[in-house]
């Protein structure tokens, strides 16, 4: 006669962890489409997140459509930047949690006079 033995494994669930990512970046100042001086501005955006985890901001500024130039990062939702007088500026920021979500906001435009 055969002995069969089953094996019986036991887990305790924990509790379920739910992330998500924050909101995309809406751009406060300069408004879109706006004019502005040339010189030292600050670029302002505000952002909602479910979490409230937000850990970094990156902020890309360039005068092509698609911004591809990182300008830097922020732990707060505004950054100081220099513009040049008669160009068009495009910016986005893209955001991240703590748990590395990340969102991408649309591109923002403004005209330096």
């Amino acid at each position: 006669m055969k002995i069969i033995w089953e094996t019986w494994k036991f887990y305790n669930a924990g509790l379920p962890e739910e992330s998500y990512p924050p909101f995309p970046a809406e751009a406060i100042s300069p408004q879109v489409g706006s004019s502005i001086d040339s010189g030292a501005i600050t670029l302002r955006w505000e952002v909602t997140d479910v979490d409230n985890d937000i850990a970094s901001y990156t902020i890309f500024l360039d005068t092509n459509s698609s911004p591809v130039t990182a300008v830097g990062n922020s732990s707060t939702n505004s950054l100081n930047v220099t513009v040049t007088s008669g160009l068009v500026y495009y910016w986005k920021v893209i955001t991240t949690d703590a748990l590395g979500n990340q969102s991408n906001s649309q591109t923002f435009e403004f005209r330096v006079n």
